[in-house]
């Protein structure tokens, strides 16, 4: 090969490596972009996960409160039978208050 020849090989070689440098720069800043993409998704996911949570959480809580004031209806209930049954043996009125 003769000199100009191998000249105009080096410079193509080093144009490419160039154009290769630009375009890895490129390809790094789209990369990073999506991985920036990626993260704020991941956190919203996990956000709505623990909203998620919190309100199965506060339903499971409405749940045992329900259930808490059936119990205590139920006891009223029972107490306000014996109290009548105690009137009725009684055969008087019995003041609560």
């Amino acid at each position: 090969m003769n000199e100009e020849m191998r000249k105009m090989f080096n410079a193509i070689l080093e144009e490419m490596e160039r154009m290769e440098g630009r375009i890895d720069r490129k390809i790094d800043r789209k990369f990073e972009a999506v991985d920036r993409r990626f993260e704020k998704l991941e956190n919203e996911i996990e956000a709505l996960h623990h909203e998620v949570n919190a309100c199965k959480l506060e339903g499971e809580t409405v749940s045992l409160l329900l259930r808490h004031m059936d119990q205590l209806d139920r006891r009223i209930d029972q107490q306000e039978k014996r109290i009548l049954k105690l009137e009725q043996k009684n055969g008087k009125t019995l003041n609560l208050v």
